[in-house]
């Protein structure tokens, strides 16, 4: 699935459908993170907090988030995914 971007450089968000316990779990990590420094965590930070081997497991979740719609990032721009309420 091709992510069309909006103005700003944002992915264009989906209309949301379920998600896994994991992504639930990645979702409250990083909203909790961003409530708390003001920014968005990187994957390295994110692997590290959910206990995980490697980063590309942080990046296949939130990319899962993101095509699902419940996340959204500006490509190629470290810490810029954005959960949607």
């Amino acid at each position: 699935m091709k992510q069309e971007l909006v103005p700003g450089g944002y992915t264009k968000p989906q209309p949301k459908m379920g998600i896994t316990p994991k992504m639930a779990h990645m979702k409250t990590l990083i909203q909790t993170y961003v409530k708390e420094n003001g920014f968005a965590p990187s994957y390295v930070e994110l692997r590290d907090m959910a206990n995980m081997k490697a980063v590309s497991g942080v990046h296949r979740i939130c990319t899962e988030l993101i095509l699902r719609g419940h996340a959204i990032h500006r490509p190629s721009c470290s810490r810029s995914i954005q959960i949607l309420d």
